[in-house]
């Protein structure tokens, strides 16, 4: 108990206890996003004992940092943009959310971080949940149990589900940052302990089908491999073309899902698929509606309600032969008509 007491005071220990809960299914639509999670009050809990390190003044200096205080400003701005919308008090909640994933969270963080111990613990509940994720991803992924992609059932997605489909690409591609960047700089077992996990994180991101996050783990890749030194960049941009160059093209070719995915990657400016297309259909829709409203916006989780009234109509059916047809039909009418 007498070592017990003082972890239970630390904001690290919350952290990592917030974190760990997020492997707790908390349902699969849209409506289960509006709750308090267990991890949500966890995450509040090391908040305040955050706050309660500042107010001793022990890590004043952290929160006066300028990102300490670029949090601050978004935070700032999310309820500011809250109480001017539309549709107020209706997102209120989106505006809290905004102030817990943007204030709350990263400012916790930054204060948790004391010594060693709280890094450990806070970076271990990391790899930790990515691991559990990761290797149920990839029994997701071999079993067909996972969420659908195509005619398939082979996507990992863990125990966050479908609707939260790119989650586990996330987590364990943090797990693989995490692990890569202790094999390039840490000494004996430390090392190989790395460079496995790495490979493991790797395979479950590979499972989890997310294209953005294998761009974003490649580019990662180049920057820890090279630490910083332009010619180790230059060896390192070299190595990875050549083995993508050796590697991407037959895997391509066998037709498996990775390979259609890693296809549509290298097309996507050419021949988008529909997911890209989607993409780009919101992008444009929410550029549309910062112009017709420039100062306000339209408010914290108002964008599913916009969305209708600003993006083309080809998003908004959902069915792959209405798609097809009303592409055809859009085009007949010819473009001025698109």
């Amino acid at each position: 108990m007498s070592r017990v007491l003082p972890a239970l005071g630390r904001p690290g220990t919350w952290l990592a206890v917030a974190v760990l809960l997020l492997a707790l299914p908390t349902g699969g639509d849209a409506s289960s996003t509006a709750a308090a999670t267990p991890s949500d009050l966890a995450l509040v809990v090391a908040a305040l004992l955050a706050g309660k390190e500042l107010l001793r003044g022990r890590q004043l200096p952290m929160a006066r940092s300028i990102p300490a205080l670029g949090f601050l400003a978004i935070a700032v701005m999310s309820l500011v943009a809250a109480a001017v919308a539309q549709n107020f008090p209706d997102n209120v909640i989106g505006a809290m959310r905004f102030v817990e994933l943007f204030l709350l969270a990263p400012l916790a963080v930054m204060v948790a971080l004391r010594d060693r111990t709280d890094a450990a613990v806070v970076v271990g509940s990391v790899l930790g949940l990515g691991l559990f994720e990761g290797v149920l991803g990839l029994v997701q992924f071999v079993t067909g149990t996972g969420a659908g992609i195509g005619e398939e059932s082979i996507r990992a997605v863990g125990t966050f589900g479908a609707y939260n489909i790119g989650t586990l690409a996330h987590l364990t591609a943090m797990g693989y940052v995490i692990c890569l960047a202790a094999a390039v700089v840490q000494r004996g077992s430390a090392r190989w302990w790395g460079a496995a996990g790495a490979v493991v994180f790797a395979l479950a991101n590979v499972a989890a089908l997310s294209r953005g996050a294998w761009v974003a783990m490649a580019l990662a890749t180049v920057v820890i491999l090279s630490r910083g030194r332009p010619a180790r960049l230059l060896a390192t941009v070299a190595t990875v073309g050549l083995l993508g160059a050796l590697i991407l093209p037959p895997l391509v070719a066998g037709g498996s899902s990775v390979g259609e995915r890693i296809g549509s990657l290298l097309q996507a400016d050419a021949t988008p698929d529909q997911s890209v297309t989607d993409r780009e259909a919101l992008w444009r829709a929410a550029t549309q509606m910062a112009f017709d409203n420039p100062l306000t916006g339209v408010g914290p989780r108002a964008f599913p309600e916009a969305r209708d009234a600003y993006a083309e109509a080809l998003l908004l059916t959902g069915n792959a032969v209405e798609r097809e047809f009303l592409a055809g039909r859009l085009r007949e009418l010819g473009p001025d008509r698109t």
